[in-house]
């Protein structure tokens, strides 16, 4: 939600009653399928029981990345006609872009201090002097599920990190360095994480098994032989990591030249979806022989059903096109076949178009049946955050 208009803010004064008949429960349910704010908007005016049942939905994602002037006006709306919509917000994007002044800061300190019942913070960006995100958070009794940092430094998030332990899933798009983090432990200081998206860095920080379950690493400017170290740290998560994906795209090796399936399938041998956006290969090399490396590293996963791959975008002399230009179908049954309880192999069988590099990588999905029949269908990979 972007702005509600004002009304939204007053309780409903219907000219004359309305009623369905329904018991409130299924006003709920069925106002749960109707994507269109307005005309959440407009059940909310429609009658005081359609208000009850409506707002709750009106109000369960909120967005205030439309501009400072629009924001802080929805924030003292908020705050001034019903504080006890705050409740219903369950979801906040936030943009803490440009000086914002006092005026602002306070009335979004005010705001987040009445979100009590929020779970997912998106911090969109920012151009705030370094720790005025803990400040506005500071008198927040929240307890969240999910923080996406999309701008701040870790240092600017570190101790808010400390006072939410019920975080399950942290993304944090932002390059991180030896000097941001200190020693910390990251199993410590979110004992309840199960799903991280970050910079690969921050896999160095985990000191202990812990029970994940998603991970996505980003590699930023990153040169080669220092990769199987930092992965090394996926051994703590032997036993409960499902999906890991591997945006290598700045990479100066591939995963062929890095041995990185290997490496990863001798710490995580239980993975069920593995997702590679290669890097760059350090030297030509036989295309048979690297398609070799790659089946043989895939052959030793015991219970792999999904693999994606691309190579680097900005790569024109991969194996990996030669490999495709001999039919992808045929490249999607050799994968198969490196794997048996693999089910769905996806990948791009063609170069990109100059100016195409978008976030999403144009492939084509396989999909293999119980009998050994081989569909294929228009998919698409996303590796960025």
């Amino acid at each position: 939600m972007a702005l509600v208009p004002k009304e939204a803010y007053r309780n409903p004064k219907p000219s004359h009653p309305v009623t369905s008949g329904l018991p409130p429960e299924l006003h709920s349910h069925i106002f749960s399928f109707v994507s269109d704010r307005h005309d959440l908007h407009q059940l909310c005016l429609t009658s005081h029981a359609f208000y009850h049942e409506a707002i709750p939905l009106l109000y369960h994602s909120v967005d205030l990345t439309v501009g400072l002037r629009n924001g802080l006006d929805l924030i003292q709306l908020t705050l001034t006609r019903n504080p006890k919509l705050g409740l219903h917000v369950r979801e906040l994007t936030l943009s803490l872009y440009g000086p914002g002044g006092p005026a602002f800061n306070m009335a979004l300190t005010q705001m987040l201090s009445v979100l009590d019942e929020l779970r997912v913070l998106t911090i969109a960006d920012t151009l705030r002097e370094p720790m005025a995100f803990e400040k506005l958070v500071g008198a927040s009794r929240f307890r969240l599920d999910a923080f996406h940092n999309k701008c701040l430094g870790f240092d600017e998030i570190r101790n808010f990190l400390k006072l939410q332990p019920t975080i399950r899933r942290l993304t944090h798009c932002v390059q991180i360095s030896p000097l941001d983090l200190g020693p910390i432990s990251v199993c410590q200081m979110l004992p309840n994480l199960t799903i991280l998206d970050a910079d690969v860095e921050l896999l160095g920080y985990f000191e202990e098994p812990h029970p994940m379950k998603e991970i996505y690493l980003h590699y930023i400017d990153r040169g080669s032989g220092w990769e199987n170290s930092t992965l090394a740290n996926l051994k703590f998560f032997r036993e409960t990591l499902l999906t890991l994906s591997l945006d290598r795209e700045y990479c100066a090796t591939d995963v062929i030249s890095s041995g990185v399936i290997d490496f990863i399938a001798e710490q995580v041998p239980n993975l069920n979806t593995l997702s590679i956006l290669d890097g760059y290969p350090s030297i030509a090399r036989n295309p048979d022989a690297a398609f070799d490396v790659l089946l043989n590293g895939l052959s030793r996963f015991k219970m792999l059903r999904t693999f994606e791959y691309s190579p680097t975008r900005a790569e024109t002399e991969s194996f990996w096109w030669k490999i495709c230009s001999r039919g992808p179908k045929q490249v999607a049954a050799k994968l198969f076949s490196s794997n048996p309880t693999l089910r769905v192999v996806t990948f791009p069988n063609t170069l990109a178009e100059p100016g195409m590099e978008g976030s999403i990588i144009s492939a084509i999905r396989y999909s293999k049946s119980p009998w050994g029949d081989i569909e294929e269908a228009a998919a698409g990979l996303k590796f960025y955050w």
